[in-house]
């Protein structure tokens, strides 16, 4: 790219109006694709990880590749390690989506769908002190107790489905949580590099800082201080309340914990796991809070006829949005039992993605959202005697966006059997056509 510029630079050093001719070089110069982006990958994760040379190398190769990566680095633009920053940090977005599809999965559909999905969605952040899941798991139930939803904010229906773009918020969240715990505790490391050890070490902050330890950065942030940090730029409600959970929660017995989170939680496990966290500890400004908006609650000036209205309007249409993506879910998971032999109860919508274009033959005025078909991420547990306890599977299904279901443009599904993250997405290979198909 430094080498285009500087001919398009000179092109552009003469004097007087361009020519047509002169407009089509500097056009044909800056279409040129670089020529050192494989170099380029190669440089930047030889660099992250923190690779040793190999000691059977010829001295003189190594101060050749030194010297040939030194270039490189320096044809880069910041342009270049932006983009390159981006992508990586989209690829870690990925990863922390699939850890919350896994928390989903392990919670229970009647917690879930009655107060779990609002926790999860404000304070269920997967940094912390266990696993990703586990944080997950943790945060949400703690949050829930900490800071209960008030009774007049509660929704009137039971939810189905959970937004899409809150979902996307809180993974976000948890993502700066977990660059700035990383940060904190090894002062060392750029953001980039932050970014690169947390997506090797699958978005596990406690394995990423072990990871850089072996190459040769030092701790000297305090965990007291990372979690306090991250808790601020993730927008934590009470930062010193997550602080005083994070560092009560370092000192409970594995094994306990090990005990209630594994396999599919039960409401009787939640309860046992209510139960068991350090939540006992001098008040924070959260108990404030809860006075506050107990406060608020009672006062009805503190919403405006506008907001209230606007709320109420936007509740109804995540309702009814919700209603018919479920039935056409429920509609496609029929037909796939019925070929399969086995009946499914769904768990929960985790990702809708309505705009997906296929074509226009169906009349506007008939289609619930203006594009042909929808693709939708869900959980669904097979029907048995086991039910109760056994894991949902994730799905994936496209429908039409048509408000009738239509022969030719039918409803389906499939499991699915291998998934993978591919620039932040969920890129499904689904058993029945082996194509990889993007949900959201």
């Amino acid at each position: 790219m430094a080498s285009r510029l500087a001919d398009v630079t000179a092109v552009l050093a003469g004097q007087g109006p361009l020519s047509p001719a002169t407009i089509r070089s500097i056009a044909k110069l800056l279409r040129r694709g670089p020529t050192i982006m494989d170099d380029l990958t190669n440089l930047s994760l030889d660099h992250l990880c923190g690779k040793k040379k190999n000691k059977k190398r010829k001295r003189s190769e190594q101060t050749a590749e030194t010297i040939e990566g030194s270039r490189a680095h320096k044809k880069l633009g910041p342009q270049l390690t932006f983009r390159y920053t981006l992508a990586l940090k989209l690829l870690l977005l990925g990863k922390i989506h699939g850890h919350y599809l896994q928390a989903l999965a392990k919670l229970p559909r009647d917690g879930l769908r009655k107060l779990h999905h609002c926790s999860l969605l404000r304070g269920g952040y997967c940094y912390g002190p266990k696993d990703p899941v586990s944080n997950i798991i943790l945060n949400t139930i703690w949050y829930g107790s900490m800071f209960p939803t008030p009774q007049k904010f509660h929704l009137q229906f039971k939810v189905d489905m959970i937004c899409t773009d809150m979902l996307a918020r809180i993974e976000c969240c948890s993502l700066y949580g977990l660059v700035t715990f990383l940060r904190t505790r090894l002062p060392s490391i750029s953001e980039h590099d932050a970014i690169w050890y947390l997506f090797r070490s699958d978005a596990d902050v406690h394995k990423a800082i072990r990871e850089a330890m072996k190459h040769d950065h030092s701790v000297s942030g305090s965990y007291q201080d990372a979690y306090r940090q991250a808790a601020v730029v993730s927008w934590h409600d009470d930062p010193d309340a997550l602080v005083k959970f994070a560092m009560s929660s370092l000192n409970m017995e594995s094994a306990q914990l090990l005990t209630i989170l594994q396999g599919t939680l039960t409401n009787g496990r939640v309860e046992c796991l209510t139960m068991a966290l350090p939540h006992q500890y001098p008040p924070t400004k959260s108990e404030e809070q809860a006075q506050q908006v107990t406060q608020a609650t009672s006062n009805s000036h503190v919403l405006s006829k506008n907001q209230k209205r606007f709320i109420s309007e936007f509740q109804k249409k995540f309702r009814r949005d919700q209603n018919f993506f479920v039935r056409k879910v429920k509609a496609a998971l029929s037909d796939y039992s019925q070929q399969k032999g086995v009946h499914y109860k769904l768990h929960i919508i985790c990702g809708v993605n309505p705009s997906v274009p296929g074509g226009s033959s169906v009349a506007l005025f008939k289609k619930r959202f203006p594009f042909e078909y929808f693709h939708i991420n869900f959980l669904a547990t097979a029907k048995g005697p086991n039910s109760a306890v056994a894991a949902p599977e994730l799905f994936f299904a496209q429908c039409s966006n048509s408000v009738e279901e239509r022969r030719k443009r039918p409803s389906w599904c499939s499991p699915v059997s291998d998934s993978r993250i591919d620039n932040g997405m969920l890129s499904a290979l689904c058993s029945c056509t082996h194509w990889y198909l993007v949900a959201i």
